[in-house]
C-alpha cells in the first residue's frame, strides 16, 4: 500500500496546489505532477526489465547492459524505452518530454520558460495521469496488506506508517470493518472513482488558445533574435565566440588576429547547435589540447546548413496558430508538440548566440570607453 499511497497523496497535493492562484505553488504543483509520472513509469520498466532474461529457452535478453544504464540515467531513454513497450505512444513521449522540461527549467531557474508554460503542462499532465494511471495501478503489480485501519485521505497526513489505505467517501463499506477489501485498489474503475474524486483542477478546458499562443511566443522569440542577429552585416562572430569558448579553443582568437572575420550569423547558429549538449562533456577534458581535437570533432560531425535562417517556414507555423481553433483538441496538441519539437533547439541555438552578441558588444563599447 506504501506506493499506491505515494502516487494517490501525491496526486492530491499536486491538485491542491495547481488549484492556487499564486504561480508559486503552482510551480510546485507541476514539479510533483511531472515526478508522480516519472516514477510510476519506472516501476513499470523495472517490471519489464525484470522478465527481461538470457534464457536457454528465449535466447539472449532484449535490453543489454549499456541499454539499461541509459535508461537509468537518461529520461530520454526511458521514455524510448516506454514507447518499444507500448506502455506510451509516441504523442504521450513528445508531451512527457515537454513536460519534463518544464519541470526541470522550474526546477533549476526557478521559473516557467514561457507564460503559458504552468497551465498548459499542468493540463497535458494530468490528462495523462487520468488516462494513464488507473491502468497502471500501482505499477509495480505487488500489494501487501497493511496491518492498519482504513482512514478518510484527509486524515492521511497523521498516519505515520504511510500505509494505511485510503477511503475517498464513495466506497460502499460496512462501518464495522475495520480492514475494507484492498483489492478494489488493483481494479481500474476504482482508480478512475479515486481519480475523479481527488482532481479538481480544471484538465479538460480547451487548451488550443494555449497552444497558439505559446507557439506564437517561441515565433516572435525567434524572429527577434534572428532580426538582431542579421542587422549588421560586420559582425564578426570571432569575437563573440573567443570569448564564449576561448577555455576549448583558441583557433577563434586567432582569426580574430589575423583579421579573417566570421560575418555569416548562419554560421554562428550552426555552431551553437553542434555543441548543444557537449559543452559540459568538453570541459571536463584535462588536457588543453585533447579538450581542442574534440571540440572541433564535434564540430566537424555537425551537419551545418547554409542557409538555417533564411529556410524556417514560419508560414507553417503561422498556419497552425491561424488554423488551431478550427481542428479539434487533439489534432491540435498532436501539432503543437511536434511544431515545438521542431522549433525548440533552434530557438534555444538562436537566443544563445544572440545574448552572446550582445554581451560582447557591450564589452566592446565598455573597451572603447575605457571602461
Amino acid at each position: 500500500m506504501k506506493s499506491i499511497n505515494q502516487v494517490l497523496i501525491t496526486i492530491i497535493e499536486a491538485n491542491r496546489l495547481v488549484n492556487a492562484q499564486n504561480p508559486h505553488h503552482q510551480r510546485l504543483g507541476l514539479l510533483l505532477l511531472d515526478n508522480i509520472i516519472e516514477v510510476q513509469f519506472r516501476r513499470r520498466v523495472e517490471i519489464a526489465m525484470m522478465f527481461d532474461k538470457t534464457t536457454w529457452s528465449s535466447g539472449v535478453r532484449k535490453y543489454n547492459r549499456r541499454r539499461r544504464v541509459k535508461v537509468a540515467r537518461f529520461h530520454g531513454e526511458l521514455l524510448a524505452l516506454g514507447v518499444e513497450e507500448n506502455f506510451i505512444t509516441t504523442q504521450d513521449q513528445q508531451m512527457l518530454a515537454y513536460g519534463h522540461r518544464l519541470r526541470n527549467h522550474l526546477y533549476h531557474e526557478g521559473r516557467e520558460e514561457d507564460e503559458t508554460d504552468l497551465d498548459l503542462g499542468i493540463c497535458l499532465l494530468f490528462r495523462f495521469i487520468v488516462k494513464h494511471f488507473p491502468d497502471w495501478r500501482g505499477a509495480s503489480g505487488v500489494m501487501m496488506i497493511p496491518p492498519e485501519p482504513a482512514i478518510p485521505y484527509t486524515e492521511a497526513m497523521s498516519d505515520q506508517s504511510g500505509q494505511a489505505p485510503l477511503m475517498f467517501g464513495f466506497e460502499e463499506v460496512d462501518p464495522d470493518v475495520l480492514f475494507p477489501d484492498t483489492e478494489d485498489f488493483f481494479k481500474i474503475d476504482h482508480w478512475r472513482s479515486i481519480l475523479s474524486a481527488i482532481v479538481t483542477y480544471d484538465f479538460k478546458k480547451d487548451v488550443r488558445p494555449l497552444i497558439a499562443q505559446r507557439i506564437q511566443n517561441l515565433l516572435d522569440q525567434l524572429k527577434s533574435n534572428i532580426e538582431f542577429l542579421t542587422r549588421d552585416d560586420d559582425n564578426d562572430f570571432n569575437g563573440v565566440f573567443s570569448q564564449r569558448f576561448a577555455i576549448m579553443t583558441n583557433w577563434f582568437l586567432e582569426n580574430e588576429k589575423k583579421s579573417c572575420p566570421m560575418n555569416n550569423p548562419n554560421v554562428a547558429v550552426n555552431i551553437y547547435l553542434a555543441l548543444n549538449g557537449h559543452e559540459e562533456r568538453l570541459l571536463d577534458i584535462e588536457d588543453p589540447n585533447e579538450r581542442q581535437i574534440e571540440f572541433f570533432k564535434v564540430l566537424n560531425s555537425h551537419d551545418f546548413k547554409k542557409d538555417i535562417l533564411s529556410s524556417i517556414d514560419f508560414a507553417r507555423y503561422q498556419h497552425l496558430i491561424d488554423t488551431v481553433q478550427t481542428q479539434s483538441e487533439a489534432e491540435g496538441i498532436a501539432n503543437f508538440l511536434v511544431a515545438e519539437n521542431e522549433l525548440r533547439e533552434l530557438v534555444d541555438a538562436v537566443d544563445e548566440c544572440a545574448t552572446d552578441l550582445d554581451g560582447y558588444t557591450q564589452f566592446m563599447i565598455d573597451v572603447i570607453r575605457g571602461n
